[in-house]
């Protein structure tokens, strides 16, 4: 399904970088009212750090899947799928 002419997981990336872009201003706010509670619990920056880097080593995981299947030779099942991907290759 397309969108627009982009994939429909290019709109959802995209989505999630707009979102990001915000990201230091909404720590910042959390960061003023955890402050004011008197600074308890784990700061709104370490919580959002913790995230993003795991966000990063998702991201990373991810585009690797990506590249192995843009790379790879298509196994044809006797269903004419692909093992590898599921393409269909009576289409």
């Amino acid at each position: 399904m397309h969108t627009h002419d982009r994939p429909l997981c290019a709109i959802d990336l995209f989505a999630l970088a707009t979102r990001l872009t915000h990201l230091p201003q909404e720590v910042a706010r959390q960061a003023a009212y955890w402050a004011l509670s008197g600074y308890e619990g784990l700061s709104p920056y370490t919580a959002a750090l913790k995230r993003l880097d795991a966000l990063i080593g998702l991201l990373k995981g991810v585009r690797a899947d990506v590249q192995a299947l843009e790379q790879h030779v298509h196994d044809w099942n006797a269903d004419l799928s692909c093992a590898i991907c599921g393409a269909d290759g009576a289409a």
